[in-house]
């Protein structure tokens, strides 16, 4: 674990008969492309890939603790991904017919051409992109464009690019010119060589997402396809009535965000308070959906307490920089993350050599993450975060290796024993999300460091936790950048999902964290690092 797999990040989309679908697919290979040669960050040490003296297959006489499982598994699949890419042009196009079900669209030998020319690792895996777009088939050209004017229409900080003749123009609003600017540089080159046609796409400004479809809804636009004369380009269809957002705020949002989940999926069938696992420590092995985590209503503060949560149930085609599995919004790298990267927010100089740093976990933040009043913290997973890591008395549950058959057995013991390899503090009194009551109460009962703290204070120690702020955070990039392992836990899916593997790239952590302290303290260990 001393150092993290680095995976150059790449993506794309597909084709549909649609041309104006094919226009916002298209944009999905843009902005991956785009992100190629800027996210060095993000690179792949292939020398990981070797098993190391701690690997699971060095040690075939000792039971393997559930960690090590988990990163065992993971490594073979990550292997095994890595050695199926494809090798040239041709076939990743046969690649991406085969998993697609159609071929790629115009323009997929440019994207390739810039992958390799930026030495991206992975060619061939599109699915979370794909998904996305995936109920959008349905769409004919006609609807697609006016459906797109009427997301832009509401001027609900959805931002509208047009490209028209190899130019682009945006519309603004105060205080976002940063994302505009940034985007704007993303396609910048691709004007200039002609790769981007005329076309209009919508872009979300929020930090949360914006579209979730009702699952019976969602289904039939996904069985629907286009009858050929359908497909063709006719006059733009007029909507006589624009749509508004519906805004549902600081409140539990469970009904409306799990809406879009199958009808026989745990969270449309069960009470989320009633609805717990009580078998101990569940390490999870990928990014969980609140579909399958009923609990995650009242653990993780966008569904159970949002600051903003504006929405639409209409399928309208939004590009957000996050959204979780189940929502409809398509995917788009965020502007932060490029922005940071040419900011020089990671300094190496700053990052010590792993055998220097501290053998702990670290985390500073504002005490954001959901709207915090009638003393709701517990259900804000910032809050509840920092309140359960830095409460010594709190019950904790470990592992330990029997001596006699080489399981490894629970017991039961207190936050104190691992206070040592604790340093998690709130850094910003911010009172943009809370009642005064509660703004007081966390900063009468909850830990704050020094906010003048450098965020090059976070590489001393060899353990960075990512936490999910309103939506996602930033850091995350800059995080991988470094000597550090990194510790995450988002309820939230983003581009790079196919890319960067839970257990490989970093260590995933559940919206409930009942498992962290056993995970620092293994990961403490020689046999853990």
């Amino acid at each position: 674990m001393e150092k993290m797999w680095k995976l150059h990040g790449n993506s794309s989309a597909g084709i549909l008969q649609s041309k104006s679908i094919y226009l916002l697919l298209t944009l999905g290979i843009i902005c991956v492309f785009l992100m190629l040669p800027q996210n060095t960050y993000l690179q792949l040490d292939t020398a990981l890939l070797r098993p190391g003296k701690h690997d699971a297959s060095s040690a075939p006489d000792t039971r393997l603790h559930p960690i090590e499982v988990r990163i065992k598994e993971a490594k073979a699949v990550f292997a095994e991904m890595m050695e199926k890419q494809s090798r040239s042009l041709t076939e990743a196009r046969s690649e991406y017919k085969r998993r697609y079900k159609r071929p790629p669209p115009p323009g997929f030998d440019h994207w390739h051409d810039a992958a390799r020319e930026a030495n991206a690792t992975i060619i061939d895996n599109f699915d979370t992109i794909m998904n996305a777009f995936d109920p959008y088939f349905g769409y004919t050209a006609k609807e697609c464009r006016a459906l797109t004017k009427m997301a832009v229409d509401t001027k609900d900080l959805i931002i509208k690019y047009s490209i028209r003749n190899g130019s682009v123009s945006v519309s603004q609003f105060d205080g976002y010119q940063r994302y505009t600017d940034e985007i704007d540089r993303w396609m910048q080159p691709l004007l200039r060589k002609g790769f981007l046609p005329d076309m209009d796409f919508a872009y979300s400004a929020e930090d949360e997402p914006r579209v979730v479809v009702p699952y019976d809804l969602l289904e039939w636009q996904k069985k629907h396809c286009p009858k050929k004369e359908d497909v063709k380009l006719q006059k733009d269809m007029v909507i006589g009535r624009p749509t508004n957002f519906l805004e549902v705020n600081k409140q539990n949002i469970r009904d409306i965000a799990t809406s879009s989940c199958p009808l026989d999926s745990s969270a449309r069938a069960l009470d989320p308070i009633t609805d717990r696992n009580d078998e101990p420590l569940q390490f999870i092995s990928s990014m969980q959906s609140i579909c399958n985590t009923p609990p995650a209503a009242i653990q993780h503060g966008y569904f159970s307490s949002p600051v903003r949560n504006r929405y639409t149930p209409l399928l309208l085609p939004i590009f957000s920089k996050a959204k979780p599995r189940n929502y409809q919004d398509l995917h788009m790298p965020s502007p932060f993350y490029t922005e940071l990267y040419r900011q020089n927010r990671y300094n190496a100089t700053l990052d010590p050599p792993w055998s220097e740093k501290a053998n702990r976990l670290y985390w500073t933040g504002r005490p954001t993450g959901g709207y915090n009043h009638h003393g709701n913290w517990p259900q804000l997973h910032r809050h509840r975060f920092v309140q359960n890591i830095n409460d010594p008395n709190r019950e904790i549950t470990l592992l330990h290796q029997n001596n006699v058959t080489d399981t490894w057995d629970s017991y039961t013991t207190t936050m104190s024993t691992l206070s040592d390899q604790i340093s998690v503090a709130f850094t910003i009194k911010w009172r943009g999300s809370c009642d005064p009551s509660d703004c007081d109460w966390t900063e009468a009962n909850l830990p704050f460091f020094d906010s003048t703290l450098p965020e090059s204070e976070a590489y001393k120690s060899r353990f960075l936790m990512d936490l999910d702020g309103y939506g996602f955070t930033e850091r995350f990039y800059r995080f991988l950048g470094s000597k550090s392992t990194v510790f995450k836990m988002s309820m939230f899916e983003e581009w790079h999902d196919d890319r960067l593997v839970p257990w490989v790239h970093y260590v995933p952590v559940s919206v409930g964290m009942e498992e962290l302290p056993e995970m620092i303290r293994f990961f403490s260990t020689e046999r853990g690092q």
